[in-house]
Parts: C-alpha cells; sequence; structure tokens
C-alpha cells in the first residue's frame, strides 16, 4: 500500500518566524492562564501553540507546513525531519497533545489540575525542543 499523501504547502523559509511568534505568545498566554487556575484555557492554548511551533519548525527546516484539516498530519510532516537530535521524543510529545486537542477543545470535560500538569509539561518540552532547532532571535 502507498503511503498517505499529506498535503502541504510550500512556504518560504524566513516565514517560520511569524508561527515562532504565535508559538511563543500561546506559550506565555498558556503560562499565565495555568497559573491562575484557568485549566481549560492553558490547555487549548497548549495545544494551539504547539501546532504553531510545529508549523514554525517545519517551515523553517523543510520550507513546508501541513495544510490538511487534521492536525495529525502535521505529525507527519514534522517526522520528516529525521535529521534533528531528539525528533522521536519531541514527535511523542507531539503526538500525545494531538490526540488530546479533541478532548480538550470539544467536550464538556474539564480536566483537571492533576491531570493538566502533565499535559502543560509536555507543551513546554515540545516548545523548549523547538526552539532549539531555530535560529535564536539577534540581540
Amino acid at each position: 500500500m502507498a503511503p498517505k499523501r499529506i498535503p502541504t504547502r510550500s512556504v518560504p523559509k524566513d516565514d517560520y518566524a511569524g508561527r515562532w511568534r504565535k508559538a511563543l505568545d500561546r506559550r506565555a498566554a498558556m503560562e499565565r492562564e495555568f497559573a491562575a487556575g484557568a485549566i481549560d484555557p492553558a490547555l487549548v492554548l497548549a495545544i494551539q501553540g504547539v501546532i504553531a511551533a510545529c508549523d514554525a519548525l517545519t517551515i523553517f527546516h523543510r520550507g513546508e507546513r501541513a495544510t490538511s484539516e487534521h492536525h495529525e498530519d502535521a505529525l507527519e510532516v514534522f517526522t520528516r525531519l529525521t535529521s534533528l537530535p531528539g525528533l522521536k521524543e519531541a514527535s511523542g510529545r507531539l503526538a500525545r497533545l494531538l490526540r488530546l486537542k479533541g478532548e480538550i477543545e470539544y467536550t464538556g470535560r474539564c480536566p483537571k489540575p492533576r491531570e493538566a500538569g502533565p499535559i502543560v509539561d509536555h507543551a513546554r518540552k515540545f516548545f523548549d525542543f523547538v526552539q532549539r532547532h531555530l535560529p535564536q532571535p539577534k540581540a
């Protein structure tokens, strides 16, 4: 059977910066909401942020991003970054967060703080992974 074709869009590599800025904005908002005890918005921001971070990384390293309505397809494009150290662990984090997306954003269930902590931690570690593999901002 042929591998699944993931719809992607070619993007100039410099465009990663805008997606990365959105990821960092969502990370900062996630941290504020989580610290304030607003678990649901913190988790929504975590998911949105890691998707933006994923896009930033694939744009910078491959000049493409997934365009499918299925966020799991972004994971497939992400796993094409085979030369990045730590990719397997980061892919696992991204996969876990994307699996939780529907539950977090589209159900009436509100995770308890003890459940949310590990989710936020996975998001933080994913953001850190992406940051290590993007150019450092000029001082």
